[in-house]
């Protein structure tokens, strides 16, 4: 097979929204692989998803419960989790269910005679996959981000090794590529009962929902380096004060997946923290260290968008619209920060007054050249000419800002 797009679009004559659900679930397969999980075996993790369709899925899937089944040993008895091998199965029902369709692409007898199985095949392999007892894990220490600085920063809603907590990685996977097969047969069958077309609309909506409320829980799974408070780098350096600690870790900022601990995290700029124990005017210090938090902040947002992108957030958030649009529903609107492009206007209202002072209602009469200007000095970087001036690159300037490369 080729790109698991391309196909469900030439073979099944998928309609353009529904072959873009196929794309962007290949998106997601793609980065997710590539992110990682940060666990012993990370180089083979979901790799058994992303061979869509290939002949070695079943010794991927093997290889998958061998590297991390023993997280799962302490759990055999309990009810409420499910092993890695059930999401196997799951995954394997699904492409059976293509595999079948591809032998009998344009035969509309076999559609006719084998509707009933199609379509609660493929139904029961995307429930099943629906299911919460498919998204969670135990917690283990091994998984878990910490540094010196920051402590443990664990998924949301754990209490220490052992407890149940959301998982997306495999489940994720599974999940959207049954997706893709239940929109492709539905789109199959209604060439023989329009009937199913309804069906598909009804069901893109409830599993758009079901894909919205993992989105979320994804996003929430987003930690931040916390920044040094004015204090914290204004009190003595002691070994035990939070500046040391910092300093030990290699002074951090950036963002954190705490479900897989895939980060951007890099060492904050040695000459950019700001002296506060010199004798000075309180005005004075304090813009000395809004410089210091901006460009941490900046520094830490950046991060955090490039995390939201190894995610495969975007994504995601592209399939639930595309189903909404096959459900003829509105599409999720955006909710700043949860993209990870950049926003003009989270960058400018996190820019300090003592920066770029506002003088009344700035953010509707924003001068874009010289608030860049202004509250990038130096780091400004300049692109082609327009109308005869020089331009100025916002995404360049603010990545170059904030130490991105």
């Amino acid at each position: 097979m080729g790109d698991i797009s391309d196909w469900l679009k030439n073979q099944h004559h998928m309609t353009e929204t529904a072959s873009n659900v196929a794309a962007d679930v290949e998106g997601v397969l793609n980065i997710i692989s590539a992110a990682g999980t940060g666990v012993g075996a990370a180089t083979v993790v979901l790799q058994a998803i992303g061979v869509l369709g290939s002949d070695n899925t079943a010794k991927k899937i093997d290889e998958l419960i061998t590297d991390f089944g023993y997280l799962f040993a302490v759990l055999e008895a309990n009810s409420n989790v499910w092993r890695m091998d059930q999401i196997g199965t799951q995954y394997d029902h699904a492409l059976t269910q293509l595999q079948h369709l591809d032998e009998h692409k344009g035969d509309l007898n076999y559609l006719k005679a084998n509707t009933f199985d199609l379509d609660n095949n493929s139904l029961d392999a995307l429930n099943q996959l629906a299911d919460g007892k498919s998204w969670v894990r135990p917690l283990y220490p091994q998984a878990v981000y910490s540094d010196v600085f920051s402590g443990t920063l664990g998924p949301p809603g754990s209490h220490g090794p052992g407890s149940i907590v959301f998982d997306y990685r495999l489940s994720l996977s599974a999940f959207l590529y049954a997706l893709a097969v239940r929109m492709t047969i539905l789109w199959a069958l209604a060439q023989v009962d329009p009937h199913y077309q309804d069906i598909a609309k009804t069901e893109a909506s409830g599993y758009a929902s079901t894909l919205l409320e993992r989105y979320a829980q994804m996003w929430a799974g987003i930690a931040n380096i916390r920044a040094l408070t004015f204090q914290e780098i204004r009190e003595p350096a002691l070994p035990t004060s939070a500046f040391m600690f910092w300093q030990l870790a290699n002074r951090p900022y950036g963002a954190v997946d705490t479900y897989s601990t895939v980060r951007q995290i890099d060492q904050f700029p040695p000459d950019e923290i700001p002296d506060l124990k010199q004798n000075a005017f309180q005005e004075v210090l304090q813009a000395m260290y809004n410089k210091f938090w901006f460009r941490q902040w900046i520094g830490t947002l950046a991060r955090w968008k490039r995390v939201y992108r190894l995610m495969g957030l975007p994504n995601v958030k592209a399939i639930i619209n595309h189903l909404k649009a096959i459900a003829g529903e509105s599409p999720v609107q955006p909710t700043r920060p949860d993209i990870g492009d950049w926003s003009l206007l989270e960058a400018e209202q996190a820019t300090p007054g003592s920066i770029y002072p506002r003088h009344g209602a700035l953010v509707l009469q924003l001068s874009l050249r010289d608030w860049l200007i202004k509250s990038f000095d130096g780091s400004v970087l300049t692109g082609a000419p327009i109308l005869g001036k020089t331009s100025i690159s916002v995404r360049r300037t603010l990545e170059n800002f904030a130490g991105l490369q």
